[in-house]
Parts: structure tokens; sequence; C-alpha cells
């Protein structure tokens, strides 16, 4: 309705995890084929489409006669246009080779992305980006950087003597080394957190026993 109604640029991105019934994926290859979902609408939703689309499929011009199929047919290539589909999906284990038996779209309407491995040098920027915001000095960032790039290149080494070993390939991705950063900084807010309500319940009760010990002076 956003795309192919208004007109909107729009980008549905389904990830492996999200596909909880394989029947999802009937209506992710009607999209790439034909641009809609058979049956998708209903008859009054169906004269809304109609009416929000009617002017850009007559170009603009009120008076000129277009039929209603025109119309339809205008708002399926709209949504091919504005409609962009990014499907995340694993390549690890047979899941992915049956689903592209089953749904040639996922092969033929589709462009694959191969996401070559981050150098050193870009995985520390991109870290110490991530942690502009974690409250610590400087030099803890970059010594807490340094470390997590190290556990991640040595788990890619493991990955790889691992497959050379058992011929089983593991995957250490950029995202997991990410996730590994993002964890850093959730678990250092967690402790300032914790240390600060801590001090603070300390000076609370030497506060309070200060008092008492004022009271009974009296």
């Amino acid at each position: 309705m956003n795309s192919g109604g208004a007109g909107k640029d729009f980008v549905f991105l389904l990830t492996e995890g999200q596909i909880k019934s394989e029947i999802f994926l009937n209506d992710i290859d009607s999209l790439l084929n034909s641009g809609e979902v058979p049956n998708l609408f209903t008859i009054e939703e169906r004269q809304e489409i109609i009416e929000m689309t009617r002017l850009a499929a007559q170009g603009g011009d009120r008076n000129l006669d277009i039929s209603v199929l025109a119309i339809l047919s205008y708002f399926a290539n709209r949504c091919k246009e504005k409609l962009h589909i990014m499907l995340c999906f694993s390549p690890i284990g047979d899941t992915f080779r049956i689903r592209l038996r089953l749904y040639p779209s996922l092969v033929n309407c589709c462009t694959i992305d191969w996401f070559d491995v981050w150098p050193e040098d870009a995985l520390e920027q991109v870290a110490l980006r991530s942690t502009t915001a974690i409250n610590v000095d400087e030099q803890v960032k970059v010594n807490a950087v340094v470390a997590c790039k190290f556990f991640h290149i040595c788990a890619k080494d493991i990955s790889t003597r691992f497959y050379n070993a058992t011929g089983r390939q593991t995957y250490v991705t950029t995202a997991g080394f990410l996730d590994l950063i993002r964890t850093y900084a959730e678990l250092m807010k967690e402790k300032q957190e914790a240390l600060i309500f801590a001090r603070y319940t300390f000076f609370r009760i030497l506060e309070i026993s200060s008092t008492n010990e004022t009271k009974q002076g009296l």
C-alpha cells in the first residue's frame, strides 16, 4: 500500500529467524516474481488501491480514460520499483539449498551480496566509533577494543583449524565482533550503575548513622 499505492521507497527485511513457517516463502516468491501476493487484498482494499493509484496511472491527467486492470498493473509495477526486499539467510546446512530448489525466485530475482572479511584496521575503527557513548577513559576503550579484536581473530583462526581437522565449516562473522563490542558496552553501563547505586546506599547509611548518633548524644 505504501510502496505501490503511495509511491514511497520501502525496504522489507526478512531474516531467517523470522521464518516461523516455510509457507512464508510462498509469498516472498510471489513478491519477487510479480510484485504482489495473490488474493492478498479484499475487495474494499482493492478499491482503495485503485483510488490511490488512479491519478498516478493516468500520468496526472484526470480526463484520461484508463481501465481498472491497467491501474492494478501499474500498482504492481510500482511495487516492483519501490519495494526492495532484503533476505538474510544462512548458507549453513541443507535448509538453504532446499529453499533455493523450491523457490527459484530466491536465485533468479535476487542479487547475492557477498561479504568479504574486514581488515583489522576496519574492525578497530568501527569498534572505537561504537564505544563513543561509554563513559570511561579513552585508553580503557582502546584497550578493550584491542582485546575484543584479538578474541575475534583467534576465533577465526580456530574456525579454520576446526575445518581442516573435521571438514565442518563454522562461520565467525563481523556481526559477532560487533555483538561483542555491544556486550562490553552494556556490561560496562550495568556495572557503573551498580557502583553508583552502591555508593549512594553507602553514603545514605552513613548519613542515617550520623543522624542517629547525634540524636543519642542529645
